[in-house]
């Protein structure tokens, strides 16, 4: 089970540097711990929104704003976008009858909403993003950021590695060759990121199994 001193120290480690963080949030002092910590939550942030990671999808009722002119938006409702949320997947109209405070089942669902019937805008009173739908009782589906990287898949914090460490390599070798080693990294993360969806989708991938009659299986035998 990887931690941030664990990535962060791989990541040192691939420019050549001595892996020898012990803290970055607080800094353990050296140079690197703080450029460690400057760039590793900008390395996640942007992992996270790569893809539509299966271990960290989440589905809950959206909180309506009650602060937002519909007219001038041109639209029925206003939601508060999920401060967790990195990609918006889907937005689902609720049945009117369903009750719950955050969750809701499959159950509960009256229909699926198109991407026609929903937009993401800036939200003027609070600085934050708001979804602008017609659609009442609205849920939505969505990718959200997991900060504890003890969570991460294995697949997941390779890529991570590699990004984190073309994001130190100017600060650290500050060399001509500075450039060309960043890119470098960056195509061997884009390489560790399409494996990564690979294994990430297989791993979500349900098998069917067909139920063969015992008439016919003892036929096999």
């Amino acid at each position: 089970m990887a931690t941030d001193i664990d990535i962060c120290n791989l990541a040192l480690s691939l420019l050549g540097e001595a892996a020898d963080v012990v803290s970055i949030d607080p800094s353990d002092g050296s140079e690197n711990a703080g450029l460690c910590n400057r760039w590793f939550p900008l390395a996640k942030k942007r992992l996270f929104e790569e893809a539509n990671w299966s271990f960290a999808q989440r589905r809950v009722r959206l909180s309506q704003l009650n602060d937002i002119d519909a007219a001038l938006y041109g639209c029925d409702f206003a939601y508060a976008f999920p401060s967790d949320a990195v990609r918006l997947i889907a937005i689902y109209e609720l049945k009117d009858d369903s009750f719950g405070e955050d969750t809701f089942t499959i159950g509960d669902v009256e229909r699926f909403c198109g991407p026609d019937e929903w937009r993401v805008e800036f939200n003027p009173n609070n600085s934050n993003r708001m979804i602008l739908t017609n659609v009442k009782n609205a849920a939505a589906h969505y990718t959200g950021y997991i900060d504890a990287v003890s969570l991460y898949p294995a697949y997941f914090t390779e890529p991570l590695v590699l990004l984190l460490a073309s994001y130190l390599t100017g600060s650290i070798k500050r060399t001509s060759s500075a450039s060309t080693e960043a890119l470098n990294l960056q195509k061997q993360y884009q390489q560790a990121l399409s494996m990564a969806k690979t294994i990430d989708a297989q791993a979500t991938t349900q098998q069917v199994f067909v139920r063969v009659p015992s008439k016919i299986s003892s036929r096999w035998v």
